[in-house]
């Protein structure tokens, strides 16, 4: 069996007869599968939703949630054009706004589907930490807790670039692959100490990862770089965060379960102050993970 993204084998694997596997994506992509029996091409086809049933779950029934995804369901309807079933745990607020959909209850049979997409599901407590961040969702998620504004502006791009994605200039049409393909060993030991960058104004070598069309040779020949951020970034943690326990701010920055050895180090570190604990903890492998 062999999984297609575009021109990119994504799968390949020897399945027995009655056996299945799924693919770790959690947005719609269009797959090309092809099946070889004895090295014969038994079944070739990519997914094409047009005219096709397509089942779409929410698997979340908080209202605000309901509300904001509903739009790009029926948007979804449109661009494949196919046949949309949804199932919500607020259908008596859309049946009548939305007639182009039609709404079933959650857990109802739905035959005859081709395709089925889930909303939400990635909050299941089994797919917490499964997967990597991002280089933004690291820069951001560091920046909602201790929001740090750059002496020199520039740098937000110089971070970015050294991790691999700089905000809207995506390496192709496709976008950027994500997940494992953030890490790298230059690229993990940098986002290991990239809180320390942004809250401690630690100095750091550049080593930039892939390419990018802006020459920032002269920044490069440097051999190493001080990151330097508004002292005011203290100030706000300390206002929002310095009175919470550890353990409060542990359950706040890590969402995975610590590993014993992560867990053991991080006991080390209780006698700092809690800016300082803040870093270490954004500073251990869990963190990377959401």
């Amino acid at each position: 069996v062999h999984v297609y993204d575009e021109q990119e084998l994504i799968y390949d694997n020897v399945m027995k007869v009655n056996h299945w596997s799924t693919l770790d994506r959690q947005y719609y992509t269009k797959w090309k599968t092809v099946v070889l029996k004895d090295g014969v091409e038994v079944y070739n086809e990519t997914l094409n939703l047009e005219d096709k049933r397509v089942y779409i779950a929410f698997d979340s029934s908080s209202l605000g949630d309901s509300i904001a995804w509903i739009p790009y369901v029926l948007e979804f309807q449109n661009k494949h054009n196919c046949t949309v079933i949804v199932s919500t745990f607020k259908n008596f607020l859309f049946e009548d706004v939305y007639p182009e959909l039609e709404f079933v209850k959650p857990g109802a049979d739905v035959p005859n589907i081709y395709a089925m997409y889930n909303i939400g599901w990635f909050y299941d407590e089994n797919n917490i930490g499964a997967k990597i961040k991002s280089p933004v969702e690291l820069m951001v998620g560091i920046q909602k807790i201790v929001p740090s504004v750059f002496k020199k502006q520039r740098q937000v791009s110089y971070l970015q670039k050294m991790m691999g994605q700089i905000l809207l200039y995506p390496v192709n049409v496709a976008g950027w692959k994500g997940d494992r393909y953030w890490i790298d060993s230059n690229s993990l030991m940098f986002r290991l100490k990239l809180p320390s960058v942004l809250l401690n104004n630690a100095n750091i070598s550049l080593m930039p990862k892939g390419e990018f069309e802006d020459d920032f040779s002269d920044f490069y020949n440097q051999k190493s770089q001080q990151f330097k951020v508004s002292d005011q970034a203290r100030a706000y943690f300390e206002t929002h965060y310095a009175n919470i326990s550890k353990e409060e701010l542990k359950a706040i920055l890590v969402l995975p379960k610590l590993d014993q050895d992560t867990d053991e180090m991080l006991n080390i570190y209780q006698h700092q102050n809690a800016y300082q604990y803040c870093i270490q903890l954004m500073s251990i492998p869990e963190y990377q993970l959401c």
